[in-house]
């Protein structure tokens, strides 16, 4: 998609989403494509946007194959942030989008064939014999959204239990993998986003018993990137080994 806009920022990113809109209102998401506007030229040289100034931008987004009913609408949305998939410029970001010739959305189209009935249709997918295995607890993925209606926080919470506790079949060993992630940001404020990321992978067989766990957060200033990381490794209940890192990273543009 090719855009004409001006930012009030130095740094900013745009997000654009393609919709299909179906005539009772509902919509689903189509494609989508991000692109940091330092990054408008060169993605080897970003160059800070001069506010108040045109620029002329090409916005790629994912290439998917879609069927639009006849009666359905398309519908393009245009945003400045895009959290979590994308974090956020360091400061909040006006972006003015002027319509016209310098703003417009190139779609590759395919209309239907007489031969495309005599498509032979997808085979069975392949794959290898899975491994047996005891399922010894399973929980269930789940996504929550929780909003702090005083502080206009917004958090979501992924939870994974990988795999499940399980034990391979024939006296095999015991596995267990789970991961938390939370994505947090104040309403406003793109300085407090943050992600954390908690993981714990357990093998044990017999009388040996181990496990590690991990936790990592990630924040930002104006200028850096700060990631912190904690390794925690276990025989039984006793902690064998541990380390921390530190990092900052400059933020270059993002």
């Amino acid at each position: 998609m090719t855009l004409a806009v001006a930012a009030d920022r130095p740094r900013a990113l745009t997000a654009v989403r393609l919709c299909d809109v179906a005539p009772d209102g509902s919509s689903l998401l189509v494609t989508r494509g991000l692109l940091n506007l330092t990054h408008r030229d060169d993605h080897a040289e970003p160059a800070p946007l001069e506010p108040g100034r045109r620029y002329t931008v090409t916005v790629r987004l994912d290439a998917i194959g879609q069927a639009i009913p006849a009666g359905h609408r398309l519908r393009v949305a245009i945003s400045t942030s895009y959290w979590p998939w994308a974090w956020p410029s360091p400061e909040p970001v006006t972006l003015t989008v002027y319509a016209g010739a310098g703003s417009r959305l190139s779609l590759p189209v395919r209309a239907p064939r007489d031969s495309d009935d005599a498509l032979a249709p997808f085979a069975e997918p392949e794959w290898s014999e899975p491994m047996g295995q005891d399922v010894l607890r399973s929980d269930p993925t789940s996504r929550t959204l929780g909003r702090d209606l005083a502080g206009g926080a917004q958090e979501v919470r992924f939870r994974w239990d990988v795999g499940g506790h399980r034990r391979l079949a024939g006296g095999g060993p015991e596995l267990d993998d789970r991961n938390r992630t939370s994505y947090r940001i104040v309403d406003g404020d793109p300085l407090s986003a943050s992600v954390r990321v908690r993981c714990e992978s357990t093998l044990a067989r017999d009388d040996w018993h181990t496990r590690v766990e991990t936790d990592s957060h990630m924040t930002a200033t104006a200028t850096e990137f700060l990631v912190s990381h904690t390794l925690d490794a276990y025989e039984h209940d006793e902690r064998v080994y541990a380390r921390t890192w530190t990092l900052r990273f400059p933020r270059d543009g993002v």
